[in-house]
């Protein structure tokens, strides 16, 4: 199970991959960015097609087209396949129209020309592409692609437009090859190929250009290195390697707690996907169920409240961590829903049984201070981080750098001060930060 509603993946994640030039490569785009918990050879084996896309970039990265042409290239042979348009020597209304209707002769023909430059170019850069460093199953529909086109007899055909003598007995022949039964049955896997392909090369182009990484997987090692949101215009990236499996993360309001996990959650969630990630090298376990829940709020469809929703998540993921389910949970703020003794209780209770869960990593933040004394008391194994925030001239200053260790840093009195509430409340100034 996947669950990232949090990140807003289509509006800012994927935007950053796509590069389609059509509405359906931009579908098989979206498919491959589908919240799918994929084995882990087939996220070897997307990783491998984009690597095989992005090493042959050189070969294809000038491949492009106008949309309308294939919009109505794929519309024109899929009408003359569902006989809306009579085409062939064996079609009378198409030798009389061709022969006879010079209006039918001049749209069948141009029409027919758009569809064999247009084929043409997708058969020319399909060939520069060396099939052969790419997975099986890619691979065969590149090769299906190539075999496809050549059914047309593209080179005779553009070689008699580009001289200006496509012709009547021209029409009535590649009429004939549209309309055999061969291209009439192999025509819908070439275009769901087409577009599939369209959706790698878009990846492959962003992989080029954003500098992303391929992830490894080591369910014995949680490292990543440089590690920053990228739809931020000026991220800050920080180093994150996790020696126990439960990550407790602290500091002050404002300094980048949701941010930081967020940016990690999305290298997580792209190496599961099999898409590259934005950190420099990215090490992390194989996790067969990802749960993200930072701006968790109340569901008012199930009229579940924040808290409730919090337990709920925590439960679900528990329970797959009993039954040796690998999981990957992040929650900020947990249990900030409820009051603050009983949040800091259950939150340490959840901590402790976290730790005993090894196959699985979870991500908490949180403002309850108790905490580390709690759980120094009771040397349980958890990795506490903070957030950097100065105080310089007793302003706060956020270098959003994560740092080992705990955070004690409140600065809510500090802001409450500094936006003039205690004398627009008229009360006294309370002392400390």
């Amino acid at each position: 199970m996947m669950h990232f509603a949090d990140l807003q993946f289509t509006n800012h994640i994927l935007p950053l991959f796509d590069h389609t030039l059509h509405h359906e490569s931009k579908m098989a785009l979206q498919d491959l960015f589908q919240p799918h918990s994929l084995p882990l050879e087939v996220i070897i084996e997307r990783q491998q097609i984009i690597t095989a896309f992005s090493d042959q970039l050189e070969q294809w990265k000038t491949f492009t087209y106008n949309k309308i042409n294939l919009t109505e290239t794929k519309a024109f042979i899929e009408n003359c396949h569902n006989h809306t348009i009579e085409l062939g020597e064996d079609s009378l209304l198409g030798r009389m129209k061709a022969m006879t209707d010079s209006t039918g002769t001049l749209r069948i023909r141009s029409r027919l020309v758009q569809t064999i430059l247009f084929l043409e170019k997708v058969a020319y850069v399909i060939q520069e592409i060396n099939p052969d460093p790419f997975p099986a199953m890619m691979k065969e529909k590149l090769l299906f692609i190539e075999r496809f086109l050549q059914l047309f007899q593209l080179d005779k055909y553009h070689t008699h437009i580009r001289e200006d003598r496509f012709g009547v007995k021209d029409i009535l022949q590649a009429g004939s090859i549209i309309m055999s039964g061969k291209i009439k049955e192999q025509t819908p896997a070439f275009w769901n190929h087409f577009f599939q392909v369209e959706a790698y090369m878009s990846i492959a182009r962003a992989h080029s250009s954003l500098g992303f990484r391929f992830p490894t997987f080591d369910n014995n090692a949680f490292h990543i290195q440089q590690v920053y949101h990228p739809y931020l215009k000026k991220p800050v990236c920080n180093h994150i390697t996790l020696t126990h499996n439960v990550m407790l993360l602290t500091g002050a309001n404002m300094s980048g707690k949701s941010t930081l996990f967020k940016a990690i959650s999305i290298c997580v969630i792209l190496a599961h996907l099999g898409l590259p990630v934005p950190a420099t090298t990215c090490t992390i376990p194989y996790y067969q169920h990802i749960i993200i829940a930072i701006n968790n709020n109340d569901n008012i469809e199930s009229g579940y409240s924040h808290f409730m929703n919090d337990l709920k998540i925590l439960k679900e993921t528990i329970q797959y961590s009993r039954n040796n389910e690998s999981c990957f949970l992040v929650c900020d703020e947990l249990f900030r829903g409820t009051n603050a003794d009983d949040g800091e209780a259950i939150l340490s209770a959840t901590i402790e049984g976290a730790t005993q869960l090894k196959t699985s990593t979870f991500l908490f933040s949180t403002h309850f201070q108790s905490l580390q004394s709690i759980t120094e008391k009771r040397s349980l194994p958890i990795a506490p981080f903070h957030i950097e925030c100065l105080l310089e001239n007793g302003m706060p200053r956020f270098t959003y750098l994560l740092k080992p260790g705990w955070s004690n840093l409140t600065i809510g009195r500090l802001l409450f001060e500094q936006e003039n509430l205690y004398d627009l409340l008229q009360v006294p100034h309370l002392k400390g930060v």
